[in-house]
């Protein structure tokens, strides 16, 4: 169900009251108890939707390029991707057309439509538009804008996921550094940029620096949000495994967090999809490091039946034994969520 900042933004941008009919006809159909139904009456209520809001708006008109970008994102959200990209592609073209390249409003639907690939896991064209949207934005906020850094964020957990080493570091040096010149150093946004950076040096084999940039971001995590919110525990998390691969002695350490984790995984709220799984990984090194691969093996079974169910999980290692074998299976799926670590 669209949250209520998305209808009423929605409703805002709509012609007129038989639209609004049609919204709310579409929205009550999510709230069908039977998933087939309720994605069969949500698309046809959607179609009409959007059929009605051609009719009414020029194809020039500047609102029609909200409604696309918003009608879009209620598709996306209702797992019909194939319509949301289409509705979402309309929006940017219009939007460039209309505005030129260089514009707020350009930049942003971009940015919308890099999201909806990145929620499909096309990180390809999710880095590539993200990247496009950044430097539109780059060139017309100031240096330290909140946005122009998220999108640097963004784009660097990407490339990332991609793969693209050297560049991620690079973006994601460049959001570090717009943070620190804007003096948002000790922000909460800034240990996701943190985050994301150590994930990078891990993947590139260095785990001292890994494990340095983490000291930061905990630091400013437990300042900004005190030491037992969600954001706080998911980087404590990350320290104890980049932690158990510089010293697999520490097993017991990253043991105790990993599973007082896996014991209350609500608690993470928001930071669930992504630090439940890998809090089980990391619960499973610990459990194999321990001696007890019967366990350890139990745990990782778990991560698979719950990759069969479609949940985004952590392959456990073939062998859990040694820096090298647990960096390669750890550092290969980086790119969990879209936001980043």
């Amino acid at each position: 169900m669209p949250d209520d900042t998305l209808i009423k933004r929605l409703e805002d941008h709509l012609p007129d009251q038989f639209a609004r009919d049609l919204l709310k006809g579409a929205l009550g159909a999510l709230t069908q108890e039977n998933i087939a139904t309720r994605a069969q009456h949500f698309s046809v209520s959607m179609r009409d939707l959007s059929d009605h809001m051609l009719k009414q708006l020029a194809p020039d008109d500047p609102e029609i390029l909200n409604s696309y970008d918003s009608i879009g994102n209620a598709y996306l959200r209702a797992g019909q991707p194939e319509r949301a990209l289409d509705l979402m592609k309309k929006a940017v073209d219009g939007a460039a057309k209309t505005f030129g390249e260089k514009h707020v409003k350009t930049a942003h639907y971009i940015k919308n439509l890099g999201t909806a690939y990145g929620m499909q896991r096309n990180f390809v064209e999710a880095a590539a538009l993200t990247e496009r949207a950044v430097r539109i934005e780059a060139a017309l906020y100031p240096p330290g804008s909140p946005d122009v850094v998220n999108g640097l964020n963004n784009l660097g957990n990407m490339q990332l996921t991609l793969g693209r080493l050297a560049d991620a570091q690079k973006t994601l040096d460049e959001a570090r550094a717009r943070n620190r010149g804007a003096d948002h150093d000790e922000s909460l946004g800034q240990t996701f940029v943190l985050g994301n950076l150590a994930r990078v040096h891990e993947a590139r084999g260095d785990l001292a620096g890994a494990a340095e940039l983490l000291d930061e971001a905990r630091a400013t995590a437990t300042k900004v949000v005190g030491p037992d919110h969600a954001r706080t525990v998911t980087l404590d998390l990350q320290a104890a495994r980049v932690g158990f691969m510089r010293d697999p002695k520490t097993a017991a350490a990253l043991e105790k967090v990993a599973s007082a984790i896996v014991a209350a995984p609500e608690k993470l709220a928001q930071f669930r999809a992504r630090s439940e799984p890998e809090a089980r990984y990391a619960l499973g090194l610990a459990e194999d490091a321990g001696g007890d691969r019967a366990k350890a093996g139990a745990t990782w079974r778990l991560l698979r039946h719950r990759g069969r169910r479609g949940r985004a999980c952590p392959r456990p290692p073939a062998r859990a034994h040694g820096r090298r074998g647990i960096q390669g299976a750890d550092s290969s799926r980086a790119g969990l969520a879209h936001r980043g670590n």
